[in-house]
């Protein structure tokens, strides 16, 4: 089921963007421990800052051995990235972790 949400990121000399966000959850197929989440920005292609080279993400979300902390892992293969990049997916992912899990709840 895929939700929609707004997300506001606040980058450093570049001001407060809102961003429309349609995520959905995914159970990895092979690794049934871990949690995909994918998102993408709603904004036309006019609208979107010139530092946001992609529109579409990916991440997946599981578990320590302890069950107290949750890990996250962005992976990309050679796409462009910049430091605006990387808050907006950190405070994106940490919204949507806030939404969606809990320290005792299994993913």
């Amino acid at each position: 089921m895929k939700k929609v949400v707004s997300v506001s990121v606040d980058l450093f000399e570049q001001g407060i963007f809102d961003f429309p966000i349609t995520y959905g959850l995914k159970t990895d197929k092979d690794k049934p421990g871990i949690t995909i989440v994918y998102f993408t920005i709603n904004l036309d292609k006019d609208n979107l800052p010139e530092w946001l080279y992609s529109k579409s993400f990916e991440y997946s979300v599981s578990r320590n051995k302890n069950d107290d902390a949750a890990i996250i892992s962005i992976c990309r293969s050679g796409e462009k990235m910049n430091i605006y990049n990387e808050l907006m997916l950190n405070v994106i992912s940490e919204y949507i972790g806030l939404k969606e899990f809990t320290m005792k709840q299994k993913l």
